[in-house]
């Protein structure tokens, strides 16, 4: 499958200090996903094992991980350059399911986005203040498919989740992970650390 993320306004060159570090976090992802292409405005990530009938949790799990922390990192970057942002909670963004992955520039030029939006855009803000925090998410599995819902979970081990704040009606799932989902946290799948502590930090995982 196929898997788009919007990035409006990034630089992508190999000749500035933000392409270079754009080209090296989507490059990171792609290694451990499949593969990447460059469109304008945009880049597509072919998804080679994970997401399939027969695709397993932990499989799912560790690519959904890698996405959400190059989605994060890319927000990372934006704010970086772009420190004139008015932060997700005092912006008029809303929620509202999308296929499209959106950074920073273009869940605001959109107006709405969805959990996986919202979530990458609320922990890049965070992590800029020196708050420790990641992207987490649930899942709800039947027969023909899993439905995953993500979230913020902060370094006491509270949860604070943007879908709510921004207007999301439905209740998905109780707070919790599967244990393949706990499997694929543990080994911490996140880019350059970023999904660990710092040394001094104490780690809170939701199921201790």
């Amino acid at each position: 499958m196929q898997i788009t993320f919007a990035i409006p306004g990034f630089l992508t060159d190999a000749n500035s200090v933000e392409g270079r570090e754009v080209r090296k976090i989507i490059d990171w992802c792609a290694k451990r996903v499949g593969s990447k292409k460059y469109m304008p405005g945009a880049v597509v990530f072919t998804i080679d094992r994970a997401f399939g009938r027969r695709s397993s949790n932990l499989v799912n799990a560790a690519a959904l991980e890698t996405l959400l922390a190059c989605l994060t990192q890319l927000n990372t970057i934006w704010l970086k350059f772009h420190p004139t942002h008015v932060a997700l909670y005092d912006s008029p963004v809303y929620y509202k399911r999308t296929l499209i992955w959106d950074t920073i520039p273009a869940l605001y030029a959109r107006g709405f986005g969805d959990c996986k939006s919202l979530t990458a855009c609320l922990v890049a803000e965070l992590r800029r203040k020196g708050i420790w925090c990641r992207p987490v998410f649930r899942h709800m599995s039947s027969v023909n498919s899993t439905m995953f819902h993500i979230l913020v979970m902060l370094i006491d081990g509270s949860w604070d989740d943007p879908s709510k704040v921004k207007g999301m009606l439905t209740y998905q799932e109780k707070p919790g992970m599967s244990r393949h989902m706990h499997r694929a946290s543990l080994h911490g799948f996140g880019f350059g650390g970023d999904s660990q502590p710092k040394r001094n930090e104490r780690r809170i995982l939701p199921w201790q």
